[in-house]
């Protein structure tokens, strides 16, 4: 309990020095005590999205396409737990669809028209893949999250 409360904290700390920038992670590091735990989950899933964002739009995925939110989204979970792709279908479009008040079958076209736009306008996305075909959704997720999570975690 309490000390494995302190273990997940310094844990998030460690994890704050890899993604925050050097001046927001000194003023966090400073306050760490005053800091609770929850808040500190919370400051971390706003810079990883912030860096899964960054990644979206570097592979050519505009956000004024609704793929691009369900993509982030799906991304954002599957960095935390990779096992949530074995079953995308069930897993991640329908947890999508009921945040976004839409179908699973519309998360699952936007997003497979998001990243057929990326594919079809040469963004960086070709040299993720490093094949001559269009990932899949399920290829195209686990790509970007496996990278976030080398680079990151």
């Amino acid at each position: 309990p309490m000390f494995y409360r302190d273990y997940q904290k310094k844990e998030m700390l460690r994890l704050f020095e890899r993604i925050l920038p050097e001046q927001e992670w000194k003023r966090l590091s400073d306050t760490a005590e005053e800091i609770e735990l929850e808040e500190m989950k919370q400051i971390a899933k706003t810079h990883i999205e912030r860096i899964i964002s960054t990644r979206l739009l570097e592979l050519g995925i505009p956000p004024h396409m609704l793929g691009y939110y369900y993509l982030r989204a799906i991304i954002s979970d599957a960095v935390e737990s990779p096992d949530i792709l074995q079953d995308i279908s069930h897993n991640c479009y329908t947890k999508i669809a009921a945040v976004f008040q839409k179908s699973p079958l519309s998360v699952e076209r936007a997003i497979r028209l998001a990243i057929t736009n990326a594919w079809e306008n040469k963004g960086d996305i070709c040299q993720l893949t490093k094949t001559p075909y269009r990932p899949t959704n399920r290829e195209f997720i686990s790509l970007v999250a496996e990278q976030i999570r080398v680079r990151y975690f």
